[in-house]
């Protein structure tokens, strides 16, 4: 059931009505919801007016009560001032000692910038001053560059100063090369008194061998492999050892320097020799190897037993009267020599026994041909195997650790690439050895057959100058 806005007002005017408050209003004389809304209005009016006059009469009761305290505030400071003037002096020094400590903290900020920059770039020098060669020609500045490094308090003056010589002497030593004593170690941990030689900050040497600089322990160790200007550098240490003897000035040498101060030197030292990259190609590697040194003694073999051929049958086109056994030219001159009369004077019988004996000595020229072209066409067959192996172990390593770590895959592209490389530099000295054997062989073999045919037709010469004669016998 819905009740309308007039109900609403109806049943509020009857509680009213009915109320303590209806009292108030039949008091009024109030009979209508009108008056009851005028009388209302003008209720609420008397009371604000009420509630401002009494925030304004409390307002003023409350500066004449401030005004009061003040008044009493100044009398107490007078009489205290009059009672005890020691007061006055201790407000006078207060007020001093306010205005020398904002003076001193403007001091302490402009310090405390100087401050800042002093220790990031004392840090600096520092670290490199440690690092350098110059370091170990003056080992005795450490003791400064430690009492610096460990400065906990604002930096004075004399340390700066004392910052700033060092620095200075650093820039001098930088553009000299000097000379000085000092103790190297060697690769095997021997270490002596030695003459270094030092060019600016960049190297070190002594007795022809680069030193590289370990700051850590302020040492100079010899690197174990040296670059290969070894004797430009022995050249170089003994002119300037004469120069320095002698204090006189030297004129441009050339020299090697590291601009890393020791870094590629030392990396230098980490490559591997031409051992070690051999050991990197493993089983495939070593038959490889293997593989070439026996064709190589076969190549050397046969070129001497060739040499040895060729001298004796040039020896022998020289004599072909006095046929010797010791070459094959002479053995063929042997064998027409054994045959009879008649089977001389048969062009066929000679033919063939002259076939015969150059077959016989082809074997002996071509001797290993084969075996050596076997080899080389097998060497870069390994390579490539060797190739698929390394790979092969790759994709392992790829599998099993992953790909976040080069150094775990170089094992296996380095037998890739070792083995490849093996197999060429086996199989192009073999190729080219065949070739040149097959072409000593047929040189020689030329000479056979020319030199058979030259006997073929001297016996047809001689047998038809007999026939002549028997012919001119029966006429």
């Amino acid at each position: 059931m819905k009740i309308t806005l007039t109900q609403l007002i109806i049943i509020f005017f009857l509680f009213i009505k009915n109320s303590a408050y209806g009292d108030i209003l039949d008091d009024k004389g109030i009979k209508s919801l009108d008056e009851l809304l005028i009388t209302t209005k003008n209720l609420q009016q008397k009371e604000q007016l009420i509630y401002k006059e009494r925030e304004a009469r409390f307002l003023r009761e409350k500066n004449q009560q401030q005004l009061i305290v003040d008044n009493a505030k100044s009398d107490w400071e007078k009489q205290q001032a009059i009672g005890n003037p020691l007061i006055k002096v201790t407000q006078d020094q207060k007020r001093k000692l306010d205005e020398l400590q904002k003076e001193l903290d403007k001091h302490v900020s402009e310090l405390g910038d100087i401050h800042s920059l002093y220790s990031q770039f004392s840090g600096d020098f520092i670290a490199r001053l440690q690092d350098s060669l110059v370091q170990a020609q003056i080992p005795e500045r450490q003791k400064n560059l430690t009492k610096l490094q460990e400065g906990q308090t604002l930096a004075s003056i004399k340390d700066m100063k004392t910052l700033w010589l060092l620095v200075m002497t650093e820039m001098t030593e930088a553009g000299k090369n000097s000379t000085f004593q000092a103790t190297v170690v060697t690769p095997e941990g021997k270490s002596s008194t030695q003459n270094i030689i030092r060019m600016g900050t960049f190297s070190a040497f002594s007795n022809g061998q680069f030193l590289h600089y370990i700051p850590q322990n302020q040492e100079l160790l010899v690197i174990a492999e040296q670059p290969s200007e070894h004797s430009l550098i022995q050249e170089f240490s003994s002119i300037a050892l004469n120069n320095t003897n002698t204090k006189q000035s030297t004129e441009p040498v050339l020299s090697v320097i590291d601009p890393t101060r020791g870094e590629l030197l030392a990396l230098l030292g980490q490559s591997p020799s031409l051992y070690e990259r051999l050991l990197q190609g493993k089983e495939v590697g070593y038959a490889i190897v293997i593989l070439g040194a026996i064709g190589i003694f076969i190549i050397l073999y046969r070129l001497i037993f060739l040499g040895v051929v060729w001298k004796k049958t040039n020896i022998q086109l020289n004599n072909l009267e006095n046929p010797n056994n010791d070459n094959p030219l002479g053995r063929i001159f042997l064998q027409v020599k054994s045959m009879n009369p008649e089977q001389r004077q048969d062009d066929e019988s000679l033919q063939l026994v002259l076939d015969e004996a150059i077959i016989k000595e082809l074997p002996k020229l071509e001797q290993g041909h084969s075996l050596i072209k076997l080899f080389s066409a097998i060497a870069p067959l390994l390579g490539l195997l060797g190739t698929v192996i390394g790979m092969i172990a790759t994709f392992q390593s790829i599998s099993l650790f992953g790909s976040g770590d080069p150094k775990l895959m170089a094992s296996g592209i380095s037998q890739a690439l070792v083995t490849t490389v093996l197999g060429l530099l086996v199989a192009i000295p073999l190729l080219l050895g065949h070739n040149i054997l097959v072409s000593f062989s047929k040189i020689l073999l030329q000479i056979l057959d020319e030199q058979s045919a030259g006997i073929l037709a001297k016996e047809r010469e001689s047998s038809q100058g007999i026939f002549n004669k028997e012919e001119v016998k029966h006429a």
